[in-house]
């Protein structure tokens, strides 16, 4: 096996291990307040960092260290996970996922935004807590890469469905997804969005246990 293969793996682990942080943030959202779901969410960030450090993807690696930062600041009870808090990291958890796919595919991240989320999260770890207004506001549009708003319901069913897939569940949400990549494309004028082959692999695998049961 050589160093692109074992990227490869890397990078199909990120998928798993960025659609585990979304569903825990959004658990928490919710009101989960479980350990085992603030450590899952932890250790999903701290997976990504380590690997990506592997490869010397500093970007990724610089980002996530911050994020994991804040996540531990709630898993030691330091920050509560008020949705106002919660809001600011599922856009870290955003950041985070186009991180992952420029280092895979290329590209870049609007720097600002990033740079903003992580002004947010030391804020944060730092028990700067985000007013209401800051923490509804809208992030900034992001040009490049629109891979990863695209896939985001199609991450998130598959986090959501992971532990009692439903067939249609599942054909649902592959076909919301690639719906919505045919009209981003059509609206834009530009190469249709590729889905990443890992997730599209999950999915399908899904589908074929649900339809065995």
């Amino acid at each position: 096996m050589d160093m692109n293969e074992i990227k490869e793996i890397f990078f199909q682990e990120c998928e798993e291990q960025l659609a585990e942080l979304e569903s825990g943030l959004l658990k928490l959202n919710d009101g989960d307040r479980d350990p085992e779901t603030v450590n899952a969410v932890f250790r999903a960030v701290h997976s990504i960092k380590g690997g990506a450090g592997a490869f010397g993807l500093d970007d990724l690696v610089s980002f996530a260290h911050v994020f994991e930062t804040t996540l531990d600041c709630v898993r030691s009870n330091k920050l509560e996970p008020t949705q106002d808090v919660l809001k600011v990291m599922l856009k870290a958890a955003d950041v985070l996922a186009d991180l992952t796919n420029v280092a895979r595919d290329g590209g870049s991240v609007d720097p600002v935004r990033s740079r903003g989320l992580v002004k947010e999260l030391e804020a944060l770890a730092h028990g700067e807590l985000p007013t209401a207004s800051a923490a509804s506001e809208p992030a900034p549009k992001q040009v490049k890469p629109a891979a990863a708003p695209v896939l985001r319901p199609l991450r998130r069913m598959i986090a959501v469905s992971s532990r009692s897939p439903s067939a249609s569940t599942m054909i649902s949400a592959l076909t919301t997804c690639l719906w919505t990549c045919r009209n981003t494309r059509s609206a834009s004028n530009r190469a249709p969005i590729s889905t990443p082959r890992a997730m599209m692999r999950r999915c399908c695998c899904a589908i074929s246990r649900a339809s065995a049961n």
